[in-house]
């Protein structure tokens, strides 16, 4: 088996068919969903994918204007990436930030 077949059969397994052309309708119970990279054509160049898959929690609808003449489409949400410069923690101590630090240290904001 190919890692070509074993990521064709996952992809069946969970009701996802790739797409290498654009369908002229989006079939009843389907949805037309595209990964995070900026739309191109043909499909599959530069690493944009498309496929068709039933409805689950992990889609929301996309707004970037691709493929217009079919109606809505999705794209997978995108889990936030956790930055150590993130609200809530201290980049610094390398910490949760909070009102104190492990030096008992009042923060700038907490004032005191």
């Amino acid at each position: 088996m190919t890692e070509q077949q074993s990521w064709q059969g996952i992809a069946q397994s969970k009701g996802m068919t790739y797409l290498q052309h654009l369908p002229e309708a989006i079939p009843e119970g389907q949805f037309l969903v595209h990964n995070s990279e900026r739309p191109t054509h043909p499909l599959g160049s530069h690493g944009f994918r498309a496929w068709l898959q039933v409805q689950d929690e992990h889609l929301e609808p996309c707004d970037c204007g691709w493929t217009p003449e079919l109606g809505t489409h999705y794209r997978v949400k995108l889990r936030p990436k956790i930055s150590p410069y993130a609200e809530g923690t201290d980049p610094a101590r390398g910490e949760p930030a909070g009102l104190y630090s492990r030096s008992r240290k009042p923060t700038a904001w907490g004032g005191a």
